[in-house]
């Protein structure tokens, strides 16, 4: 139920209004003057105003400026209603943010379309604004999975860069004891592990030109489930 907040200082108009949109089910609460009226929109907020202009404490445009300076009213749709209206007062209303005016006496058609449209095009930003929101949160959470990913591939190079320093390492030490060694045995067993050593060391560079291909942001979460990314999290 749409809540609609009348601010009028004639009690007649006043009850008037409230009756006509009561009759569609719409929730109403109201205030006898400008100052008011602001207050109850400030603590109420209202899904759309109607407002007189020639009130008591704050008028129409008075009301109008404290509500625009609020964030949390600053959108609410507001509806003028004046007995008599010149074109420039008109144009002082449009510039202040006034949505749309009634002349009095309306009927209760005029009202309830006014109300009508109002309320569709702010249901309209609403939903627009909704769904922008919507795009940011799914963009951060998308950045979010691309640091991630970012994070674990660097951590998963990291380790076969680091074995295949060791790798290295260890070669260069054998290599080091076939120099020093006179013994057959002992020189075709150092070539054995340099042989393995290689061997090794060609599979881990073709296992990292194959996790290159593989490592995707799609399948990061699929490739955790393998010892290779444990503890990437």
């Amino acid at each position: 139920m749409k809540k609609i907040l009348v601010i009028e200082d004639e009690p007649t108009v006043r009850e008037a209004i409230i009756e006509m949109l009561a009759a569609e089910n719409f929730q109403v609460i109201s205030a006898e003057n400008g100052r008011l009226g602001v207050e109850l929109a400030q603590k109420e907020i209202p899904a759309l105003i109607i407002c007189d202009i020639l009130m008591p404490l704050l008028n129409g445009y008075e009301v109008l400026i404290a509500l625009r300076k609020n964030p949390h009213t600053a959108i609410i749709p507001l509806i003028f209603v004046t007995a008599k209206i010149s074109q420039e007062d008109r144009r002082q209303g449009m510039e202040l943010g006034a949505d749309d005016y009634l002349t009095k006496p309306f009927t209760i058609d005029s009202l309830l379309r006014t109300v009508s449209t109002q309320l569709a095009k702010q249901d309209a930003i609403i939903k627009y604004y909704s769904s922008e929101v919507e795009c940011y949160q799914q963009l951060d959470q998308d950045l979010h999975k691309v640091k991630h990913f970012a994070a674990t591939r660097e951590e998963i190079f990291q380790r076969f860069f680091e074995e295949l320093r060791q790798s290295i390492s260890k070669m260069n030490l054998i290599a080091n004891m076939l120099g020093c060694t006179t013994s057959k045995a002992q020189k075709e067993r150092y070539l054995q592990i340099l042989k393995l050593e290689c061997s090794h060391n060609t599979n881990l560079l073709h296992d990292v030109a194959r996790l290159r291909e593989i490592m995707t942001k799609d399948n990061v979460d699929i490739l955790q489930q393998y010892n290779l990314l444990k503890g990437s999290k």
